[in-house]
């Protein structure tokens, strides 16, 4: 069974996404701020990480560039507003799609 992580400070559309991808199946794990997400990823990386662009903590973004020089998992970033210029920054960093809310499952 595949195991995603979701990290979003947006609780609602976390236990939402958290909610339709365990009735599709997957082992889900749910982050709502960067520090609880880089302890898990010190010991264990899921097969997919869908990740905000911003935290109260920190930058989605950024965290993504040092992820992306420990591992290649796929990674799906969650933004607000999908401009061109965000889209690009967050594929320069790294991550393999870039999405917007509010999603489509």
């Amino acid at each position: 069974m595949s195991r995603i992580f979701i990290a979003d400070s947006d609780q609602k559309f976390v236990s939402l996404s958290s909610s339709y991808l365990t009735l599709s199946g997957y082992t889900v794990s749910e982050f709502s701020d960067l520090s609880s997400l880089k302890d898990t990823l010190r010991s264990f990386f899921p097969d997919l990480l869908l990740i905000a662009r911003s935290f109260p903590d920190g930058d989605g973004l950024m965290f993504l560039k040092q992820i992306r020089a420990k591992n290649p998992m796929p990674i799906i970033v969650i933004g607000q507003d999908g401009s061109e210029s965000e889209r690009i920054l967050a594929f320069e960093l790294g991550c393999d799609d870039y999405v917007v809310k509010p999603l489509s499952f």
